[in-house]
C-alpha cells in the first residue's frame, strides 16, 4: 500500500533547520562590496519559514513616464543600464558608483540604484557584487520585497551556493508562479550570461524539489475570524485521494480576517495550491500542499491570436498580464507586467485577456473587484502551427489586502 506523508508550506523542513535568517535582521561587519560571495551568502542565510516575502517595491518597477527628475539621477540610471546593455560593464560600474554617492537620504532611489546595479553585476557574472547590492536594497525596504527571492536565488546559484539558491527559488515560485514555468525561464535571460544560471537552477529545482507538480483550484469559504468553513476542489480530474488531502490541508489553515467597512466579514474565494510529490526512500511519496495564491477564477477565456508575422519569424515568448477585474467579473483594465515577447505579442495577449470573464470573490455575499497576474505563452510548435496558450490562473490578489493564510 502506498505510503503518504503530507506537509504544509512554511513549516520548516528538517534539512532547512539551520541558519534560517530573517531578511531585515542581517548586519554587515565590513563594507558589503568588499566581502566574498561566501561571506555574503552566509549572512543572507535561508528564507525564514515564518516570513512572507510578498511586499511590492516601487523601486523594482519601471519608472512611470513623466516622473519628475530634478536631480537627473533617474536619467543617469537609464544611461548606466544602457551601458550594461552595450557591454560596457566597467564604465557602467563607475556610473553606478557616482549615482550611489549622490542618492543621499532618498531610500527608494537608493534601492532603485542598488537593484539595477545588482542586475548589471549578475548579468556580468559578478555574483559577489550582485549579492551585495541586493542585500543592501532588501535591508532598506520596509517589508521583505517579492523581487528579492529570485534575485538571491540566481546570484547564489552563480556563486556556487546551490542548496541555498534552491531554498530561495522554491519560495520565489510561490510569489511568482511564472518562475515555475520552463518556457518562461528559457526566455527570461535569453542572450545573456545569466541564461545558463537560470536554466540550470530551474532544472535542479524541478528535479529535486518539484519532480511531480500539480496545480489545484479550490473554492473556499472563510468565516469572519479567518477560519476555513468549507473547501471544495474544483478540478474534476484530481484523484479523489489527492483531493481529500488538499481539502484537509486547507481546512487547517487560518487566514487573516477580511474587513468590510472596518469590520470582520465572511469571504468566499478561490484558493490555488501547488501539490508537489517526492518519492520516499521507503516507498510511497511525500506530498507538499503549498499555498500559491487566491482570488478570482477564470470563467471564460479567449485564446490569444498569434500574429502571422511572428509565426513566420518563429518568434514567441511569455507575456505576464496584470488585469483589473470588476465586481461583475469583466476585465476593466489590463497592462503588461513583464514580458519576454515582442510588442505585437504583448498586444495580442492584452487583446485576449480583455475578453475574459472571471468568477469574483465575495465579501458577505457581495462580489468585489480584484486584480490578477496571468501568464500568456506564445510558442511555435513543429510544423509552424501557432500555439498561444494562457496558463492556469496561478496567482491572484484582491484589491483589499489581507486574505493570505497565517501558518
Amino acid at each position: 500500500m502506498a505510503i503518504f506523508a503530507m506537509k504544509c508550506r512554511y513549516l520548516l523542513r528538517a534539512r532547512r533547520a539551520v541558519a534560517a535568517v530573517a531578511l531585515l535582521a542581517l548586519t554587515a561587519a565590513s563594507p558589503l562590496a568588499a566581502q566574498t560571495p561566501d561571506t555574503l551568502a552566509d549572512q543572507i542565510g535561508l528564507p525564514s519559514p515564518i516570513q512572507r516575502y510578498i511586499a511590492p517595491d516601487p523601486a523594482s518597477e519601471p519608472v512611470p513616464e513623466g516622473t519628475p527628475d530634478p536631480t537627473g539621477l533617474l536619467a543617469a540610471l537609464a544611461q548606466a543600464r544602457a551601458l550594461v546593455d552595450a557591454g560596457k560593464f566597467t564604465t557602467a560600474q563607475q556610473r553606478y558608483r557616482e549615482i550611489a554617492a549622490r542618492v543621499g537620504d532618498d531610500a527608494q532611489l537608493g534601492r532603485r540604484t542598488a537593484i539595477s546595479w545588482g542586475w548589471a553585476c549578475a548579468l556580468h557574472a559578478d555574483y559577489a557584487c550582485a549579492l551585495a547590492q541586493w542585500q543592501q536594497a532588501g535591508r532598506s525596504a520596509q517589508a521583505p520585497p517579492r523581487w528579492l527571492l529570485s534575485s538571491y536565488a540566481y546570484a547564489l546559484w552563480g556563486a556556487g551556493r546551490h542548496e541555498q539558491a534552491l531554498a530561495w527559488y522554491d519560495v520565489a515560485v510561490l510569489g511568482g508562479a511564472q518562475l515555475g514555468d520552463a518556457s518562461y525561464v528559457e526566455r527570461r535571460f535569453d542572450g545573456t550570461a545569466l541564461n545558463a544560471v537560470a536554466k540550470n537552477l530551474f532544472k535542479a529545482w524541478s528535479e529535486q524539489l518539484a519532480p511531480l507538480r500539480k496545480a489545484v483550484t479550490t473554492a473556499v469559504e472563510i468565516d469572519p475570524q479567518g477560519n476555513v468553513e468549507r473547501v471544495q476542489v474544483l478540478d474534476d480530474e484530481v484523484d479523489p485521494r489527492l483531493a481529500q488531502k488538499v481539502q484537509a490541508a486547507i481546512a487547517g489553515w487560518h487566514f487573516e480576517p477580511t474587513l468590510k467597512d472596518g469590520r470582520p466579514a465572511r469571504l468566499a474565494t478561490h484558493v490555488y495550491v501547488e501539490v508537489r510529490g517526492r518519492p520516499l526512500e521507503a516507498g510511497g511519496m511525500s506530498l507538499d500542499v503549498q499555498y500559491a495564491g487566491q482570488g478570482v477564477r477564470v470563467a471564460h477565456r479567449v485564446a490569444p491570436h498569434y500574429p502571422i508575422a511572428m509565426l513566420e519569424a518563429q518568434r514567441g515568448g511569455v507575456v505576464l498580464v496584470a488585469a483589473d477585474i470588476a465586481a461583475d467579473g469583466s476585465v476593466s483594465a489590463a497592462r503588461v507586467a513583464e514580458t519576454t515577447a515582442d510588442v505585437v505579442l504583448n498586444q495580442a495577449a492584452l487583446a485576449a485577456l480583455k475578453q475574459w470573464r472571471f468568477d469574483p470573490e465575495r465579501v458577505d455575499g457581495e462580489p468585489v473587484a480584484s486584480s490578477v497576474l496571468q501568464p500568456v505563452h506564445f510558442e511555435v510548435a513543429e510544423g509552424n502551427r501557432p500555439q498561444p496558450t494562457a496558463g492556469a490562473l496561478r496567482r491572484a490578489q484582491q484589491h483589499a489586502e489581507g486574505h493570505r493564510p497565517v501558518f
